[in-house]
């Protein structure tokens, strides 16, 4: 963290094989929130910072079984309290805590399929408006290992958390596939949630295996459809990123694999206008964020040299 004139650094969890996945999101205190996933015992773990003892603690949350595919999300309430979203198996669950204890609750559960012997893989993204009305995006497939058939889908659920009860409500199935060859799978990967100013439901990207393709997703006023295809061939690893700058300017980056390139790409009226951020170089994770002076950063993992590195757009 960045304290006004020099960078720090700490060690939240340093037990065993851990620190995978990691999640941030911040309260209105700044107070950081984490999740993550540990290898060692196969469980999803949960941090925040507890300044009035200036120790990482977790307000007694107990370690949930995860699936090891980097299917965590968290988000932070208007109370301050942590949501956390994780997947194990056929599962998508939503811990939260209450001020008080821990709940967990199921969100969807993915149909079994036909075949005893299939297997299902998930991407988790969620966000939280200033209602508290959470959503959550699951793109899931299931295959055969005997058959290599299968199914994928890629779905968006809401709920009120200023609700007593709240109901998680299915709002789209964005992506539908259903037993085909499973290299028509991953509707959806490395989807990501961003709000438009003045839009009350947010936009969602993601690649789609099938055309090899990026996609933006939203509610224009009559449900969530597909909007953009911003890229095609771009290749499996393009951790697609989305942000809106104050005007309601759309911004993307992702890298394309089958080019060896970090690119990026605005719209212009009825065109996407692109442009190179670096080239020859292979990447492997990639994010994106615009400032309040609608500055652009792209932040991404050179494999090559081992380094992380940042990119900057006014």
């Amino acid at each position: 963290y960045y304290d006004g004139s020099s960078w720090h650094v700490e060690t939240v969890y340093d037990a065993g094989d851990t620190g995978y996945y990691p999640r941030i999101a911040v309260d209105s205190n700044n107070i950081p929130h984490i999740v993550w996933y540990d290898k060692s015992t196969g469980r999803m773990m949960y941090a925040f910072w507890d300044s009035s003892a200036s120790v990482w603690n977790d307000k007694g949350f107990l370690p949930a079984n995860c699936s090891d595919n980097a299917n965590l999300a968290i988000v932070v309430d208007s109370n301050d309290n942590p949501h956390l979203f994780y997947v194990n198996g056929r599962d998508l669950f939503h811990a939260y805590f209450d001020g008080t204890s821990w709940t967990t609750e199921t969100v969807y559960t993915c149909p079994d399929g036909s075949v005893t012997d299939g297997w299902h893989s998930w991407t988790v993204a969620a966000t939280i408006d200033s209602n508290d009305v959470v959503w959550v995006s699951g793109a899931f497939f299931w295959s055969s290992s005997l058959s290599h058939y299968g199914y994928s889908k890629l779905k968006i659920w809401k709920a009120d958390l200023s609700s007593s009860p709240w109901t998680w409500n299915e709002v789209a199935t964005l992506e539908s596939r259903g037993y085909g060859n499973v290299d028509n799978y991953h509707p959806g990967k490395f989807a990501k949630f961003a709000f438009k100013s003045g839009v009350s439901s947010p936009f969602l990207i993601g690649w789609c295996r099938v055309g090899d393709e990026i996609k933006v997703y939203a509610d224009t006023g009559s449900g969530y459809s597909h909007l953009y295809t911003v890229k095609q061939n771009v290749g499996g690893r393009c951790f697609c990123r989305l942000v809106f700058d104050s005007s309601g300017g759309i911004h993307t980056a992702w890298f394309n694999g089958n080019d060896s390139k970090v690119e990026y790409a605005t719209k212009q009226g009825l065109s996407w206008v692109y442009d190179e951020v670096i080239n020859s170089v292979d990447v492997n994770g990639l994010d994106m964020v615009v400032d309040s002076g609608d500055k652009l950063y792209v932040i991404f993992y050179d494999v090559a040299n081992g380094c992380l590195k940042i990119a900057t757009k006014q």
